[in-house]
């Protein structure tokens, strides 16, 4: 069993891996950052008109968060690191779209390190989020085998009254019959994301089928990353981290139970004929709440 769940963190790190590709563009500042956000093609499309007063917590479990970026000097962070920048470009899609939300970065992976210690990790991460009583676990790790005691600690997760927003992953597979997990556990908490193009076309690389739920930005996607820079991305990861941003305006807003958030955002979503496949509808999305 323990062989299978490496298996499953080796196809977690292939899937950050692939997503990350390099910009030589830097900056400095905090303006300098909205003032690239403000070029992209996305903000605008998915961003909430209306945000509440209730406040976010989302934890991020991933590479870690570089709390020395502009972007997270209001944040106070333990685990203040991301040699690898996955986390932090996550990070810094969540918190560019609800710019209030706080973000409790949860490391599971160390580039150096075996494969048993890097599961233990990601368990030991999503049990502390669901020990810190967060409103939402973004996660990116996903694989082909179920594991008993990472669906206890999403179910425990689900009683909580916690969402697990979960990237499809990047194979670029029908899933159905082909399982991945998380998203093919049986949790009405858990949100499974794929990515599309500024076109509204699912992106090549992204998973697909039935235990997708729903689709939205993931091609291109500038963000923070380590050392003060922007870094573009393409993934469900970045498709996740949008769909995170916007269920925590909408939480903000008016905080539900997973379930209902889960059938609003389901029941809002826009339905592409050409890609089989729903979208995300912001604008209808907010009417919900």
């Amino acid at each position: 069993m323990k062989s299978i769940r490496i298996f499953i963190l080796l196809i977690s790190l292939s899937l950050i891996l692939s997503e990350i590709d390099h910009l030589r563009s830097q900056f400095y500042t905090l303006e300098d950052f909205q003032k690239i956000l403000d070029n992209t093609y996305w903000i605008d499309k998915v961003q909430l008109e209306n945000e509440g007063s209730n406040e976010i917590v989302v934890a991020v479990v991933d590479s870690g968060v570089d709390s020395s970026h502009p972007l997270f000097e209001d944040i106070s962070i333990d685990e203040g690191s991301d040699s690898l920048g996955h986390g932090t470009h996550v990070a810094g899609i969540i918190k560019s779209i609800m710019e209030s939300v706080k973000i409790i970065p949860l490391s599971y992976y160390q580039k150096n390190s075996r494969g048993i210690d890097n599961l233990r990790r990601s368990n030991r991460a999503l049990k502390q989020a669901v020990a810190l009583n967060v409103d939402i676990i973004n996660y990116s790790g996903n694989g082909p085998s179920y594991s008993k005691e990472e669906f206890k600690i999403l179910k425990a997760a689900e009683q909580a009254g916690i969402l697990v927003v979960v990237a499809a992953g990047n194979s670029g597979r029908r899933l159905g019959l082909k399982k991945t997990y998380p998203c093919s556990y049986k949790l009405s908490n858990i949100i499974c994301v794929g990515a599309t193009d500024k076109n509204n076309k699912k992106v090549k690389s992204s998973n697909f089928g039935d235990p997708v739920h729903i689709f939205t930005y993931g091609k291109n996607i500038k963000s923070s990353f380590p050392k003060k820079r922007i870094k573009l991305m393409t993934g469900t990861s970045m498709a996740t981290a949008m769909i995170t941003g916007v269920l925590a305006q909408a939480m903000s807003l008016k905080k539900l139970k997973p379930k209902i958030i889960k059938n609003k955002l389901l029941k809002s979503a826009s339905y592409s004929a050409r890609g089989g496949f729903y979208m995300l509808n912001s604008k209808k999305l907010v009417k919900e709440f």
